[in-house]
């Protein structure tokens, strides 16, 4: 197998979302409706955020 087979994905939850992005719940869930170019996933009822993609979006959103 190849590294990229290899890598497993994390899911982050809204309340470590927040924590990582320094937001307000009601803010993330305003951002996600407003689709702010934040991924997401549903699993069932459970929103979840890929690690991964909110170090591109914190990236991409440095001023």
């Amino acid at each position: 197998m190849t590294e990229s087979n290899n890598k497993i994905s994390t899911f982050l939850t809204e309340d470590q979302t927040c924590k990582l992005l320094s937001l307000n719940k009601s803010t993330l869930r305003r951002w996600r409706i407003l689709k702010k170019n934040l991924p997401f996933v549903k699993m069932g009822r459970h929103v979840r955020y890929r690690y991964e993609d909110l170090k591109a979006f914190i990236n991409n959103n440095i001023n």
